[in-house]
């Protein structure tokens, strides 16, 4: 059989089914999907909540508890306690698996039969950190998720080994950051992208072992640096002055067009200046 493209009924892009899927599909008797490889996995972790945080009440000791499903999603809640404890045999909730009934519908029920945890991760190893989901050995965080080893964090996903540090998502062994997205080991990183091992930096994207850098791109190991030209520390200094980043109205009115800038005009001009 031939490869096939199909338009997804979702979406409506164009995919392909390659003649090996095909054959896969043909092997576990299912029909051949109508949607996208995308929205597929969307579909199938739709049901994951990692964010979303409510008010419910363990079933088992009574107690109010923070968790990821809402009162009313009609899940068998367990406090974390509870839920880790030996108060309970989760062989009880075993079912034998009936052919003649459809898969999914059996899953459902158990699902809705079998005690749950309200919250995931190592909940022992967290310290004053409740409103958080999916973490371990934190101290001191409010509503992060899929972080470890991290201290005085808030808002934010995928922060590890992290300190002070507000609006993230993906940080690792970083400090006294904002509004970053993937960066590693940087030291007062401010709404920059895709940095590692850079110090004092605004508005940056793809700069390495960097400082005191403002709205640059692909630099690396470089010093005192606005839009990708250089300057001497005192003329740095006094030019920041004009950029008012100290000042959270300047910023929020500022930040997105000094950024668009920043990719738009430096990028093409360091396509060939990495270094």
């Amino acid at each position: 059989m031939e490869a096939q493209t199909k338009s997804c009924q979702n979406c409506k892009k164009d995919f392909t089914i390659e003649p090996d899927d095909f054959g896969f599909y043909e092997k576990i008797k299912v029909p051949p999907p109508t949607f996208c490889p995308e929205c597929r996995l969307i579909r199938r972790l739709a049901w994951r909540n990692e964010k979303s945080l409510y008010r419910n009440e363990c079933k088992k000791c009574g107690q109010s508890v923070i968790s990821v499903y809402p009162k009313d999603s009609g899940m068998f809640v367990y406090c974390r306690p509870c839920w880790w404890g030996d108060g309970w045999d989760g062989l009880k909730y075993g079912v034998d698996f009936d052919e003649s009934k459809d898969f999914f519908s059996q899953l459902n029920s158990l699902l809705h039969k079998a005690p749950v945890p309200s919250l995931f991760g190592i909940y022992l190893t967290l310290v004053k950190s409740e409103y958080t989901n999916m973490v371990t050995d934190l101290r001191n965080c409010y509503m992060i998720t899929h972080s470890d080893f991290s201290e005085n964090c808030l808002y934010g996903s995928v922060i590890d080994k992290s300190k002070d540090s507000v609006d993230n998502t993906m940080l690792n062994d970083c400090e006294l950051c904002y509004e970053n997205v993937d960066c590693q080991k940087c030291y007062q990183s401010m709404y920059s992208v895709d940095c590692a091992n850079c110090r004092n930096i605004y508005f940056c994207k793809n700069c390495v072992d960097c400082s005191d850098c403002f709205g640059s791109v692909n630099l690396r190991s470089k010093k005192y640096h606005i839009f990708n030209e250089p300057y001497s520390k005192e003329e740095y200094q006094e030019k920041i002055k004009d950029f008012q980043v100290n000042s959270c109205k300047n910023i929020c009115m500022n930040g997105k067009i000094t950024m668009y800038l920043a990719i738009t005009f430096i990028t093409p001009k360091m396509s060939t200046a990495a270094s």
